[in-house]
């Protein structure tokens, strides 16, 4: 969606395990368009459960680009996970 001029993205973490995921980061970049990356920390998503994270980006009306990503966590058992994202062709 696009709020104030800048284009919001969302990205929905689900959980399917039977145990949690801690320390969840999800990190998306637009390398077309930007040489910003933005990353924000969610902390734990619960066995079951869900988590919704918005990241801005201010991009030129028209532009277009692919939009790509990853989401980064902690097993219970301490192993640190990534998950890549599919990309997403957008415009803005």
């Amino acid at each position: 969606k696009i709020r104030s001029g800048r284009v919001i993205f969302g990205v929905v973490i689900r959980n399917g395990s039977k145990v949690p995921m801690n320390n969840v980061q999800v990190v998306l970049g637009v390398p077309d368009l930007t040489d910003t990356i933005k990353t924000e920390t969610i902390g734990s998503v619960e066995q079951g459960g869900m988590s919704v994270v918005e990241i801005e980006f201010e991009l030129q009306p028209g532009a277009e680009g692919e939009l790509v990503g990853m989401v980064e966590y902690d097993s219970i058992e301490g192993e640190h996970r990534v998950v890549n994202l599919k990309p997403v062709k957008i415009v803005a």
